[in-house]
């Protein structure tokens, strides 16, 4: 029975390293990734373990950014809890794999013929690029530093860099009077905020809703 067993790992082991051999020799003999044709809108839809499945969606961005949305719907018709990220993109050349970085543990994808695979255990994690896919509007949760004059204020993402304008509405006006409570007008503020994207000329953050302000702290 013992070496029955062992036969049986054995062969399981044999299997295991036969497919990640296939795997890599498949990787090896792609053509070159033109880095330039990467960014775009991905969509696809990941397996769940304790719900129905999560709608997912990457927006890899030219300027080395990228967001990404996650759907978890736990019924056909019961509520949708959503996450989002925001973070950097890049292209392993070692490896050959696309590289997410954010806050948490960073995400590996491997590419093939428009198509991303993420490299983890268990069931395929796939998006496929969406030739129609819009911009990325949603709301989401920002970190970063606040700074404004005395007509406009600018906010800076932590993890990204991310620079942009704030956009002159009430909310606006009201973020800008509170970093000056706080803080003078040039100094920078770190402020945690919920916002979205507006897209014209140029990007301007909209922001919704202020979470919190910390003079002195920085990113």
């Amino acid at each position: 029975m013992r070496s029955y067993a062992l036969l049986l790992a054995l062969i399981a082991t044999s299997l295991a390293l036969t497919a990640c051999g296939e795997a890599a020799s498949d990787r090896e003999s792609a053509p070159p990734v033109d880095i330039g044709t990467l960014p775009g809108v991905y969509a696809g839809v990941f397996p769940c373990e304790n719900c129905l499945a999560t709608d997912a969606r990457l927006w890899l961005r030219p300027d080395g950014i990228y967001f990404m949305s996650q759907d978890r719907r736990a019924a056909e018709d019961g509520e949708v809890e959503s996450t989002h990220t925001i973070g950097l993109w890049a292209w392993d050349t070692g490896d050959r794999e696309l590289v997410l970085r954010a806050h948490g543990p960073e995400r590996r994808f491997y590419y093939a013929e428009d198509t991303l695979r993420m490299l983890v255990p268990g069931a395929p994690h796939m998006l496929e690029r969406d030739g129609a896919g819009a911009p990325f509007t949603d709301r989401l949760p920002l970190e970063g530093q606040y700074e404004s004059s005395a007509a406009a204020g600018t906010f800076t993402e932590c993890v990204t860099g991310l620079r942009l304008p704030v956009r002159d509405d009430a909310a606006g006006r009201n973020l800008r009077r509170r970093q000056r409570g706080v803080s003078a007008a040039s100094r920078p503020v770190w402020v945690s905020i919920e916002g979205h994207l507006i897209y014209g000329q140029a990007e301007v953050l909209a922001v919704d809703r202020v979470l919190a302000m910390r003079p002195g702290r920085g990113c």
